[in-house]
């Protein structure tokens, strides 16, 4: 552990990174949006003649490699040189050539499934028919069975620039479970869409230029040599140029493929399988996996097989009391510039509907694999339980060891320091409920009132069970500790987000979004610590120095202390601090007993704490000025 923001505890947070290269990305992406609305088709082939210009350019840059390889070797014959030194040449574009040539054409590795045969699943295979007769797309060369994907298709180069492709369908098991037949047919058509008609010409011309200059830079990272530097220089321009010019097409094709799915299927029946889906996918990430992991506190791997329990979970995530909370949540999905897939709430107004209620899976569209689904779930949960075994004797060990932990805290009530509080708030969340760690959350709160950790805690534990306490629990948060405002505001608006307010976390966003724009990179830069920063003196009075200073005597094996301050003009009033600790053993010191210590100081302020190792040496001579004796 080298640094360590100790007012991060307890929730749901926002990280604020003032990166410049991803802000000129989104920039560019944004300048090819205009563009393709004031000219799409023009925008269209422009977009395909740079993916062309991708294809072609490994054999132009192999045909120089070629040229200079031939004067080289004339050269050395001209010079008198031995042969091995023209073998040598030649053998340096035999290497090249054959790496580039096969990363042209290489077959895909398949996925880490089960690969299904009609005869395995002819419920799934007959409607994969009636799909592409309805759209007259390319035929299904292999279907995949995964644990958690949704559903994909694929087509890979056969022939390389001669052209031709394999087709290969990925479903997840878990998809399959979350929507009715019906639903699962509007998707499969959906995703059919984008390999028929002039999308699938588009989308493979697109797809054949990303996965060549994978495999190629890949490969030229992995071999290390510099005759590789010619590819890996056209690949740092050309990759992410292709990525933003491509990303309105691609988006466009998205909202195109919905719209002739819902022409087939009917736009009801795909907005509802978006839906579904997507409130799925929280109700596993939310409640499935996370109870399955309290479950090795007492209870054995051979015992479980999730691949079978979480067909039960969907069919019953209607009637649980948090469906409306996952509904919401994922309806509230913004799209960003990392994913060129709109958000379903797009989506479905793309459609003309109203976005639908969660309804009752009475039969998951895994019956489409018949019998298959129960292998499959086999196969799944002997995977899982191999893949997992050593976690869960860990997490096992981990819970039992915490809960007699909890006990311990438990008895000393009110007499507990703040760094018991919050570590006995945390355990219960951990390993119990939200409900019993929002409990204990809350007598912090009490018996610390002055901790923003605590009110930070409580409130972010409030959001997990959609309790409306939370807005003022995280209100009184940002009064203690102002640096924690855009923390506070993040989970306000997702709570706001789980309860249906739309208009109050509509608000919230925007005024989260002008705290991004006006203190985001101020704060950021408050926050970090560098050789070249400006720091001042703390100011500290000496009954605040010598609190601190009590702690740190606390501390077994720790050597020296510095302590610094930093301001923005930007953020008035805002100072945070940074502690740079530098231990007698980097190898053999308590970090996180360090890090509890300096926490249960009750520091007046927002305090950064970095230990001077690994690295960061550095810290310990600039601030040794500011040094604290203790």
């Amino acid at each position: 552990m080298q640094s360590e923001k100790l007012n991060n505890i307890g929730g749901i947070m926002v990280q604020i990174a003032d990166n410049e290269e991803e802000d000129q990305a989104i920039l560019e992406i944004k300048r090819y949006e205009n563009e393709v609305a004031t000219d799409p088709q023009g925008f269209k082939r422009k977009v395909v003649r740079m993916a062309m210009l991708g294809y072609w350019a490994p054999i132009i840059i192999l045909a120089l490699f070629a040229v200079a390889v031939a004067g080289g070797y004339l050269l050395l014959e001209a010079l008198g040189a031995q042969r091995n030194a023209r073998v040598a040449l030649l053998g340096a574009l035999a290497l090249v050539g054959g790496i580039v040539l096969k990363s042209m054409h290489s077959k895909f590795p398949p996925p880490a499934g089960v690969k299904l045969e009609p005869r395995d699943a002819p419920k799934l295979f007959a409607e994969i028919v009636r799909t592409r007769d309805a759209l007259s797309g390319p035929k299904i060369d292999e279907v995949w069975i995964d644990s958690d994907s949704e559903i994909s298709i694929a087509q890979q180069p056969r022939f390389g620039i001669l052209g031709g492709s394999t087709t290969r369908l990925t479903i997840g098991l878990t998809f399959l479970h979350a929507l009715n037949p019906r639903q699962f047919s509007a998707v499969l058509l959906r995703e059919y869409a984008k390999i028929s008609g002039e999308i699938g010409k588009n989308d493979a011309s697109l797809n054949r230029t990303y996965q060549m200059w994978s495999r190629i830079t890949d490969q030229a990272v992995v071999d290390g040599s510099p005759l590789f530097d010619p590819f890996l220089q056209f690949a740092n321009w050309y990759q992410p140029k292709l990525e933003a010019m491509s990303f309105p097409l691609r988006r466009e094709q998205e909202f195109a493929a919905d719209r002739i799915s819902a022409r087939i299927s009917g736009e009801s029946k795909l907005a509802a399988a978006l839906v579904q889906y997507g409130a799925a996918r929280y109700c596993l990430s939310e409640d499935f996996w996370p109870g399955v992991w309290k479950r090795p506190i007492d209870s054995d791997i051979e015992d479980f097989s999730p691949y079978e329990e979480i067909s039960a979970a969907l069919a019953a995530a209607h009637r649980s009391p948090r469906a409306t909370v996952w509904r919401h949540l994922a309806l509230a999905e913004r799209p960003d510039y990392a994913d060129s897939r709109p958000s379903i709430a797009d989506r479905i107004a793309s459609l003309g509907v109203a976005p639908p209620d969660l309804s009752p899976i009475e039969e998951s569209a895994a019956v489409l694999l018949g019998d298959t689904a129960h292998q499959t779930a086999a196969f799944f949960n002997a995977q899982w339980r191999e893949m997992s075994a050593a976690g869960w004797k860990a997490a096992g060990q981990k819970g039992r060891s915490a809960l007699r932990r909890l006990d311990e805290l438990d008895g000393k009530g009110g007499a507990a320091t703040l760094s018991e509080a919050l570590e006995r708030a945390e355990i219960a969340s951990e390993f119990i409920s939200n409900e019993e760690g929002a409990r204990r959350y809350a007598d912090a709160t009490r018996q610390h009132p002055s901790s923003a950790n605590a009110w930070l805690g409580f409130g972010c534990s409030l959001v997990k069970t959609a309790d409306r306490q939370g807005l003022a629990a995280l209100d009184r948060a940002a009064e203690v500790d102002p640096s924690r405002i855009l923390d506070c505001a993040q989970s306000a608006y997702r709570l706001l987000i789980s309860l249906g307010d739309d208009k109050a976390a509509g608000e919230k966003l925007q005024q989260i979004e002008g705290f991004k724009r006006t203190f985001g990179p101020a704060l950021s830069k408050l926050n970090s610590l560098y050789k070249k920063d400006r720091t001042e003196s703390h100011n500290l009075s000496p009954s605040e120095i010598k609190q601190l200073q009590s702690a740190l005597r606390c501390i077994v094996g720790l050597k020296s202390a510095s302590l610094v301050r930093k301001s923005a003009q930007q953020i008035q009033n805002l100072r945070v601090y940074h502690l740079i600790l530098t231990p007698n053993d980097a190898r053999n010191f308590d970090y996180d007993g360090a890090a509890r210590t300096v926490r249960d100081a009750k520091f007046p302020g927002a305090l950064n704490t970095h230990f001077a190792v690994e690295g960061k040496f550095w810290m310990a001579a600039a601030f040794e000025s500011a040094s604290i004796q203790f």
